[in-house]
């Protein structure tokens, strides 16, 4: 599988399977926005750090429109 190209954003990405659907994108060559409304550990901001433009981390609640507007 190549995601070469592709842009995907992933809710819950700070943990568990979120996390694990997100790694796998970046590692198959999409660029991945990583949400959650957990704040990442530093291992993950570490991760996604050396990602470069592949991973982005951004809270985003998806309780609420204004910050899935904002985010998207």
């Amino acid at each position: 599988m190549t995601l070469a190209g592709k842009l995907a954003l992933v809710t819950g990405a700070c943990r568990g399977i979120g996390l694990a659907i997100s790694q796998r994108f970046v590692a198959e060559g999409a660029r991945v926005v990583l949400t959650d409304v957990a704040e990442p550990d530093a291992s993950l901001r570490a991760w996604a750090a050396a990602q470069g433009e592949r991973a982005h981390l951004m809270r985003m609640d998806v309780r609420s429109e204004a910050e899935i507007q904002r985010t998207v």
